[in-house]
């Protein structure tokens, strides 16, 4: 997306050169005026008329000069650039000889495809023009294609946060026509609402804690939305019953059943970008529901799959890792991982996807994408399965829960007789460590795993063996050094 009119500027001196065969004026000499600079009272004016704003560079040739300007006009229904999707560019040629035609392609104008095109075409008229104008309207790079993308609270904790989301949004919509953008509750505002839900009842009915806890996505949506119009986006923020996210019953922990493809179609015939409060619905009987914990993952792998296109998941960290990169500042990145795998990590304590939505992509065959909000660090894809060439550790990564303080008791001392297992009694905090495996052999897996954390002194308060997996209870204040002794033995740190 071009904000300061520079690029449209640029774009425009070439296809001057490339139509009418002239010199053209420095940049500096043109009155070039980008999205940055337009009145948001002109902005809510052309949406109150139904128009759209579009960045326009006109050239034309006079007394065998060639003017070029670049400014923002707001386009009436009937003009042809109106219904052009935002990562269409057109040209219209208007001379003395023929009646204006208007030519539009996913990279009309650019030099590869568009200026030669072009050039060829008017050759083989071969009209000798007195007056050449164009409108040259440059918004994408390439054809649209939707795509879904969900941020996630820490990435929209603050007006500054947002304000960056929305000019990522801006320059995505140059490789997308149309965006789905789910948006998680501004930074911790959801565990604000429940101690305020707290500070009024002891046991608040959970059909109104859903309702209360649903306004942290509204005001995320409406915010961005906000913040995308300014730059001269056509967007718009949804709620779940706006959008027809259908649900089960179970507030607090509800299962989306459906979602109304119908009016994401219809949204999208006046907007460029749907902002989507996640982690919410409405059941049967109209009322809010939310989806648990990391909800928005889920509501964005849902709307993904019924519209049949990929999901990208941004958070404050650039992908998904071996190991928690805030507990182990070490631990390694991954170009791939597979969603069973991932599932397994999800499940085991890692944050970073919620399971439910990695259960839900793989079945339904969502292409999955992690990575971080305020960095171009080339994040994670889940796949099906790991590319050929990819070397693989026996243990492709390690995720940690911290339980409720309980009594434990080790059960499984006859399983692991050469190992040290603690047989006393123990009250938490505890720590579920899991470690994610690639060995079709799992006892063996099992049997590395204790003896890396037997050797190194850390006591084990149950253990099992799971087909893809290894876990066992240690005490919080192991936490972070078995992770270290784990990642250190396979091989799992940068």
């Amino acid at each position: 997306m071009d904000i300061d009119g520079i690029d449209t500027a640029l774009k425009a001196m070439i296809l001057s050169q490339v139509l009418m065969n002239s010199p053209v004026p420095d940049i500096g000499a043109m009155e070039v005026k980008g999205i940055s600079d337009l009145d948001p009272v002109y902005i809510n004016s052309a949406r109150d008329k139904n128009e759209r704003i579009r960045l326009i560079a006109k050239g034309e040739r006079m007394n065998g000069d060639i003017r070029i300007s670049v400014k923002p006009i707001s386009l009436a229904p009937d003009h042809p650039l109106y219904y052009l999707p935002g990562a269409v560019n057109g040209i219209i040629l208007s001379y003395d000889v023929l009646d204006s035609i208007c030519l539009t392609g996913a990279r009309t104008g650019s030099r590869e495809t568009g200026f030669a095109l072009l050039h060829d075409l008017l050759s083989l008229w071969g009209v000798e023009f007195k007056i050449l104008q164009f409108c040259f309207f440059f918004k994408m790079r390439r054809f649209p294609h939707l795509i879904v993308q969900k941020y996630g609270g820490s990435s929209l904790s603050c007006s500054e946060k947002i304000l960056k989301v929305a000019e990522r949004i801006v320059y995505d919509l140059s490789s997308h026509g149309k965006m789905v953008v789910v948006v998680s509750a501004m930074g911790d505002t959801t565990d604000y609402l429940l101690d305020l839900a707290e500070l009024v009842s002891e046991k608040p009915l959970s059909r109104e804690v859903d309702v209360l806890l649903s306004t942290g996505e509204q005001i995320s949506a409406s915010l961005l939305a906000m913040a995308l119009g300014t730059k001269g986006i056509c967007a718009r923020s949804f709620n779940a019953f706006q959008l027809g996210i259908i649900t089960d019953d179970h507030h607090g922990n509800a299962r989306i059943i459906s979602i109304d493809k119908g009016k994401i179609e219809e949204s999208f015939k006046d907007n460029d970008v749907l902002v989507v409060t996640g982690f919410q619905g409405i059941n049967s009987l109209g009322d809010i529901t939310t989806l648990g914990r990391g909800g928005s993952d889920i509501t964005a792998v849902a709307i993904a799959s019924c519209c049949n296109c990929p999901c990208e998941i941004y958070s404050d960290v650039a992908g998904i890792y071996t190991c928690d990169p805030g507990l182990i500042p070490g631990a390694k990145k991954l170009e791939f991982i597979t969603y069973d795998h991932m599932l397994i990590l999800a499940m085991a304590g890692a944050e970073v996807l919620n399971p439910v939505a990695v259960e839900k992509a793989k079945n339904d065959g969502v292409p999955l994408y992690c990575g971080s909000t305020f960095s171009d660090e080339k994040g994670t894809r889940v796949v099906d399965s790991f590319p050929d060439e990819m070397e693989l550790q026996d243990v492709i990564g390690i995720a940690t829960e911290i339980v409720d303080g309980k009594l434990f008791h080790t059960k499984v001392g006859a399983d692991y007789p050469e190992f040290s297992l603690s047989n006393s009694f123990f009250s938490g905090p505890l720590t579920r460590i899991t470690a994610v495996g690639n060995r079709r052999d799992h006892e063996a897996l099992g049997n590395h795993v204790l003896l890396s954390l037997n050797m190194a002194g850390i006591h084990l308060f149950e253990a099992s063996v799971n087909p893809g997996n290894f876990s066992a209870l240690i005490s919080t204040e192991d936490r972070k050094r078995s992770v270290e002794v784990l990642a250190l033995e396979f091989g799992l740190l940068r």
